[in-house]
């Protein structure tokens, strides 16, 4: 597509001393484009936009971050036992250093977003049997580059539930975790930061199981410890029957 430039022509036709700078790769499509060299100039437009538009995107990642870390640091002033201040500060350290967080493409590690669906009289909350993890876990995924964690959770919740009716509580975090998920085929081990949003929803409507899940169910707080004894989960029942 491109013609072919040696390394000694393009150091020959370059004065004494100058900084070379080789073209990008969205610098030289649009040169395909602009001169009508190479075929389907259509979709080398198209290639050229869509790497444009993901640079953009990597750099907001780097630049909004902010709204993030001053919800954190919001949720480092309450009330926190010792393991999850300490997940906490890691996650803040995450986030401040690691400007590609959001990214499930970040092999050490990346944001998810879990919403922790309770009933209006907050004694029972929704929870899916993972398929993967065989576990039963409140509901919640990756980021996938969305740096607004509140709305991941929201999103999630609607896609793993089914449910319409969902209003979040509260804009403020209600707990974070960071666990460890096993290496699984060729997806290595990492961390997952996780963020959770209490979220509220109707009982009344109907649940929808998908691929994900092995089953959905509204279960009793108070008997958290019968379907995943996990500390983070045992915490969370733990608030909400305290009422933070």
């Amino acid at each position: 597509m491109f013609p072919a430039r040696t390394g000694t022509a393009f150091l020959a036709s370059s004065p004494p001393g100058a900084t070379l700078e080789f073209p990008s790769v969205q610098t030289r499509l649009r040169a395909a484009v602009t001169t009508g060299r190479g075929s389907g100039a259509g979709l080398v437009a198209a290639v050229a936009k869509h790497l444009e538009e993901a640079g953009a995107s990597r750099e907001r990642a780097g630049m909004d971050r902010t709204p993030l870390l001053n919800l954190l640091r919001a949720h480092a002033g309450r009330e926190l036992d010792s393991t999850e201040r300490a997940a906490l500060a890691e996650i803040l350290r995450f986030v401040e250093t690691e400007p590609r967080c959001a990214e499930r493409s970040l092999a050490v590690g990346h944001l998810t977003g879990s919403a922790w669906v309770v009933d209006p009289s907050r004694t029972r909350t929704l929870l899916t049997h993972h398929r993967k993890l065989g576990k039963w876990l409140q509901l919640g995924g990756h980021a996938d580059g969305d740096l607004d964690l509140a709305a991941v959770a929201l999103r999630e919740a609607r896609e793993e539930s089914g449910l319409t009716r969902l209003r979040p509580v509260c804009a403020a975090v209600f707990d974070v975790d960071r666990h460890w998920i096993p290496e699984r085929k060729a997806e290595p081990g990492h961390w997952h930061h996780d963020l959770r949003f209490m979220i509220e929803a109707d009982p009344s409507e109907a649940l929808v199981i998908t691929k994900e899940s092995k089953d959905i169910a509204w279960v009793e707080i108070a008997r958290m410890a019968d379907f995943n004894p996990e500390e983070s989960m045992l915490r969370m029942a733990r608030k909400t029957s305290a009422g933070v």
